[in-house]
């Protein structure tokens, strides 16, 4: 029956084939994605933690360092007024103006040999 199939409507069965195979794809991204979100993990982060050599005996924290819990992680990410521990992206900054003009300043100055 299935050879039937195939052969009597090949363009039919390839296009399920395709969607088949689409639909894990995409639902695996979903997941990954999802599991970032919830955990607090960049694409960068799930990459590197599979270069970096562990020690099997030693413990694993299977976590980021910027976690602050899947709640909170969530209130994060979609930008939740939620709470009075949320991060104001408008007003918090990783540098200062004074320390990126600071580093153009000595970059820009000739160097000495």
């Amino acid at each position: 029956m299935a050879t039937h199939l195939a052969h009597d409507y090949p363009v039919v069965i390839s296009t399920c084939v395709l969607a088949i195979v689409h639909i894990t794809w995409i639902g695996y991204l979903l997941g990954a994605n999802i599991y970032g979100v919830l955990f607090a993990w960049t694409t960068n982060e799930c990459v590197l933690q599979g270069r970096v050599r562990v020690d099997p005996a030693a413990p694993v924290a299977h976590h980021s360092k910027y976690s602050r819990g899947i709640k909170q992680n969530v209130i994060d990410f979609f930008h939740l007024p939620i709470g009075h521990n949320r991060i104001d992206w408008a007003k918090v900054r990783f540098y200062n103006h004074a320390d990126v003009q600071a580093y153009q300043d000595t970059t820009d100055a000739p160097h000495e040999e």
